[in-house]
């Protein structure tokens, strides 16, 4: 059985991470576009981000001033024995995110939407979400946790079956184009996109495909994948840059994850993750040995339904 003690060790260890510790894939995708950049400012942003990204990790300082809105994702193998179940787990994982606000000193941006009360914790009601997933034939249980912008780069479109393949592309650069231009949020971005569901289910589908695929994965089905390297090429020939500035890289990637829909519609949700990408994962075996991971296995073949 996993002990609650492991659990809260893990837990307080990956969420501390999340929040000095940049991601290997989304660094090295900021060592890439720096060499390759040819924005004089543009380039000169990008090297100055990897200078603080090595002091942030050097030092134990916030990656960021502004951590943006913590989201926990647990996938529990079917097999998994834990003690205390999920309430207990809960409880633990929303532990995790005060001690750390804390002993690092995240900025409290969690508060009252009426009153704008803050509690000076990150957390409050209904805040953090918890997703889940679960995965067959395992027993261990994995955690990640993931800050992200709570406020901008978020955007839907319905599209009719007709438009098709353009008609999809169309809507994302209508999403994309006025956070580069109105300065919503940092570039370069990680782009996700929801395809089909309903209005909602393709928000959750692009929330989790910007946060939860590094850098660099392809979905496995080929046409999809060839969509998320179409749209990166026509995202990144816009012109936009680090900070929003003149150049090449206005993002890091594309990633496209999809649901069947009604056969009237296509929805298409829209997300983008800043260039500050706060993630970290850990798996906790049944051994009660913690794993950390430089990615998340969240888009498993059982979860896509392929």
């Amino acid at each position: 059985m996993i002990s609650k003690k492991i659990i809260r060790e893990a837990a307080y260890q990956a969420t501390r991470s999340s929040c000095i510790k940049l991601p290997a894939d989304v660094k090295r995708a900021y060592e890439d576009a720096a060499k390759k950049e040819t924005g004089k400012i543009a380039k000169y942003f990008l090297e100055k981000y990897l200078e603080n990204i090595s002091l942030s990790e050097e030092r134990g300082w916030p990656l960021c001033a502004d951590p943006g809105t913590p989201r926990w994702f647990v996938k529990v193998g079917e097999n998994a024995d834990f003690e205390g179940k999920f309430i207990s787990l809960e409880n633990i994982l929303r532990e995790a995110i005060v001690d750390v606000t804390k002993d690092v000193g995240i900025r409290p941006n969690v508060c009252d939407p009426i009153n704008r009360w803050n509690s000076g914790t990150n957390i409050g009601p209904r805040i953090p979400p918890i997703d889940y997933s679960f995965e067959p034939e395992v027993d261990w249980i994995e955690l990640t946790i993931s800050w992200k912008g709570g406020v901008s780069g978020n955007d839907y479109r319905l599209g009719m079956p007709v438009d098709g393949v353009t008609g999809i592309k169309r809507a994302v650069l209508d999403c994309v184009i006025p956070t580069l231009k109105e300065g919503h949020q940092c570039p370069p971005h990680i782009v996700g996109v929801g395809l089909g569901g309903t209005k909602d289910y393709s928000m959750r589908l692009a929330k989790e495909a910007a946060i939860l695929r590094p850098v660099g994965d392809r979905h496995p089905n080929p046409d999809i994948a060839s969509l998320e390297l179409d749209l990166l090429s026509l995202i990144n020939n816009l012109g936009f840059g680090a900070a929003g500035l003149p150049g090449m890289t206005a993002a890091f990637d594309v990633h496209i994850e999809v649901a069947y829909t009604h056969t009237m519609g296509m929805p298409v949700g829209v997300t983008n993750h800043c260039g500050c990408v706060r993630r970290a994962t850990v798996r906790i075996n049944s051994d009660d040995r913690a794993e950390f991971r430089s990615s998340p296995e969240w888009f498993t073949k059982y979860l896509r339904g392929m």
